[in-house]
C-alpha cells in the first residue's frame, strides 16, 4: 500500500505564512482616527498622535474648489511640545498635539488637570503615553524620568553647587538651621530643604568636583 507523502512547505508558503503573520500584526496596530471637537468635518487627529485635515469645499471670489485632505505637519516650541496649525473661517489657531489626541480620546480636559507623557517624551503624542492628571503627578513624571530643569539647569536657580555644598556641610554639622541658612542666601527654607534633600540638587547631577568634596566633608564630619 502507498502512501503519497504529504508535501513540504516551501520557501514560498513560508513567505506567505510571514506576510500574513505581519499583516495580522499590523492589524493589531491600526490607527484609529477621530474627529477633534472644535473641529468637525475639518481636521482629524489619530492614537498614533497625527493630525490630517479632510477634503473639504472651497469658495473664494465665485470660485468653488475641492481643497484635498493631508496630512499636518507639526511644529517643535521651546519647550519640546509638538503643535499643529488648524485653520477655520480664515482664522489660524496653534494646538498642543498632545490636547487635540486627549481631548478626541479622553474628553475635555478635567477641572485643574494637566497633560503627562508617561514615558517623559514630550515628542510622544500616542494615546498610550497620554494621560490627564495632576499638576504634581505631572512633577512627579518629570523627576522621575530626569526631564524636569533641577540644579543649575533651572533658568530661575538662585544657589549654586557651592551653595548646596556649603548648606549641606552647615545643616549636617548643626551649625545653623534651614531658616537660617535660608536668610544668608536670600531664599526660602523650602528651597534650603530640598537642595539639601537632593531633591532640586540631585547628588547625580553634581560636577566631579563637588562630589569629591562632598566625600571628603562626610569622612571629616
Amino acid at each position: 500500500m502507498s502512501m503519497t507523502p504529504k508535501p513540504c512547505k516551501d520557501s514560498g508558503a513560508e513567505h506567505h505564512d510571514h506576510k500574513e503573520a505581519t499583516m495580522q500584526e499590523q492589524c493589531s496596530t491600526q490607527e484609529v482616527w477621530k474627529p477633534i471637537p472644535g473641529w468637525e468635518g475639518l481636521y482629524d487627529v489619530s492614537d498614533h498622535g497625527r493630525v490630517r485635515s479632510l477634503d473639504r469645499v472651497i469658495v473664494n471670489g465665485g470660485i468653488t474648489r475641492m481643497l484635498r485632505g493631508r496630512l499636518l505637519s507639526t511644529n517643535t516650541k521651546q519647550s519640546g511640545y509638538a503643535t499643529a496649525a488648524l485653520h477655520k473661517n480664515g482664522n489660524r489657531r496653534s494646538v498642543s498635539v498632545h490636547k487635540l489626541v486627549l481631548t478626541s480620546f479622553a474628553g475635555e480636559r478635567p477641572n485643574r488637570s494637566v497633560c503627562r507623557h508617561l514615558n517623559g517624551d514630550k515628542a510622544d503624542n500616542r494615546l498610550v503615553n497620554l494621560m490627564w492628571g495632576t499638576p504634581a503627578e505631572n512633577e512627579r513624571d518629570s523627576a522621575i524620568h530626569g526631564v524636569k530643569a533641577v540644579g543649575t539647569k533651572n533658568g530661575q536657580a538662585v544657589l549654586t553647587w557651592s551653595d548646596v555644598l556649603l548648606a549641606r556641610v552647615i545643616t549636617a554639622s548643626g551649625l545653623a538651621s534651614a531658616i537660617e541658612i535660608a536668610a544668608v542666601f536670600g531664599v526660602s527654607q523650602t528651597a534650603i530643604l530640598d537642595a539639601v534633600s537632593g531633591k532640586t540638587w540631585p547628588i547625580q547631577n553634581a560636577p566631579l568636583g563637588y562630589l569629591r568634596l562632598s566625600r571628603l566633608i562626610e569622612e571629616i564630619l
